[in-house]
């Protein structure tokens, strides 16, 4: 991100080196005194994308204003250079080559005169530390947020010290701070194992699985999807989440027992990481793990993912019927028929019956729709169930 952001910087040099000239008169500001709507206030105003638009607003602003100024127009291409009439073009003298290197070189000088990546990292833990207001956290943490999104960036987080402010936070008593630092965690961690290595011996699962439970819905959203950028692959991150009793929160969740409460938005993130917890193998997991995800193959656990795959939402009664279809293809006979029991009782032909018949009424206008892939899907899993049941094939009735 930073080199894009150095790209618009250099694109910018050929007409904007008299504004700079004229912010040299800014003072310099550090950083834990500019109010956090400034990170953002320029993205808002502009077609621009607004995490690049902000951050290179952030570093030219804790940059030296009157360096940038001085080698901005030490830059400037001369107006009105002169070319020979044949082709608009003319060959260089010596001197003209020589010159055209020194605005080279100058152009190279500005853009190290901007601050790094790693610098923009520490900058922002000062404004999270220090920042006497909720704005001014909440905009530190949205710059790190943007920063993140680099793996090379993110996998320097333990070696700046960003790990431990970002998990106090996760703690603390504002609400958007609270939510903001599990989204930084979960971009992150997204497929970013070596993150995971760094992040998890530290406690974050338990810190994540606390807000996850309980909290308001917000940060229950953040703290789930940082749980499910680490657990959702077989590996270390999902042996903590199960040690740290991730399938009990989980569980709680999916029956509604959570004390933060259950909204249909938090079900289907929780299905989501069910489905990928029930699909890894048993063997990846150590004994503690293993016993912990005992409680993913509750009958009442799947009774409700039955009785969700009957759901009015279509995208919470795809993501369920996504869950069960895991369960019934498990490797082991016994697990699958254990399951599939577990369903029936929760009322799973019912519900497939009645998903088939609504989403046929919409596929029957577009064979290519949502709709008619959602049919296809219950097929699926009416299959699957039949040939645990009954060991046969579906004849559409259950």
């Amino acid at each position: 991100m930073l080199s894009r952001v150095c790209f618009l910087a250099l694109l910018s040099l050929s007409f904007a080196s008299c504004q700079l000239l004229a912010t040299s008169e800014v003072t310099d500001h550090p950083v834990v005194q500019q109010p956090g709507a400034e990170l953002n206030r320029s993205a808002a105003q502009s077609g621009a994308e607004p995490h690049l638009e902000s951050l290179l607003h952030w570093a030219i602003q804790n940059a030296d204003a009157e360096e940038l100024a001085r080698l901005a127009a030490a830059s400037a291409l001369p107006a009105g250079e002169e070319r020979a009439a044949t082709g608009g073009s003319k060959a260089w003298t010596l001197e003209e080559l020589v010159e055209k290197r020194a605005k080279v070189r100058s152009a190279m000088d500005y853009l190290e005169a901007l601050p790094t990546a790693g610098d923009l990292v520490k900058a922002a833990l000062v404004q999270l530390a220090d920042g006497p207001s909720v704005e001014q956290r909440v905009a530190a943490l949205e710059a790190l947020l943007d920063l993140s999104a680099e793996l090379d960036t993110a996998n320097d987080f333990s070696g700046l010290g960003a790990l431990q402010p970002l998990l106090a936070a996760l703690t603390g008593p504002e609400e958007p701070v609270r939510a903001l630092a599990a989204h930084v965690l979960g971009r992150a961690a997204a497929n970013n194992p070596p993150f995971h290595a760094h992040v998890l011996p530290l406690g974050a699962v338990s810190l994540l699985l606390e807000r996850a439970e309980q909290d308001s819905e917000s940060v229950q959203a953040k703290a789930l999807y940082a749980l499910s950028a680490l657990a959702r692959l077989p590996g270390p991150g999902q042996e903590a989440f199960l040690e740290a009793g991730g399938a009990h929160v989980l569980r709680r969740l999916l029956l509604g027992r959570a004390p933060g409460g259950t909204s249909p938005g938090l079900r289907k993130k929780a299905l989501v990481l069910l489905t990928d917890l029930a699909s890894a193998p048993l063997a990846a997991a150590g004994p503690l793990a293993r016993a912990s995800r005992a409680e993913l193959r509750d009958p009442a656990l799947l009774g409700v993912v039955a009785e969700l795959a009957a759901s009015p939402d279509n995208d919470l009664a795809e993501k369920a019927l996504r869950a069960m279809l895991v369960y019934l293809e498990a490797d082991s006979p016994a697990a699958a028929a254990a399951a599939a029991a577990a369903l029936a009782r929760g009322g799973a032909g019912a519900a497939l019956a009645e998903l088939r018949g609504r989403f046929e009424v919409g596929s029957e206008e577009d064979a290519g729709s949502y709709q008619a892939e959602l049919v296809g899907l219950v097929d699926e899993v009416a299959q699957a169930l039949a040939g645990v049941v009954m060991g046969g094939a579906w004849d559409g009735e259950l």
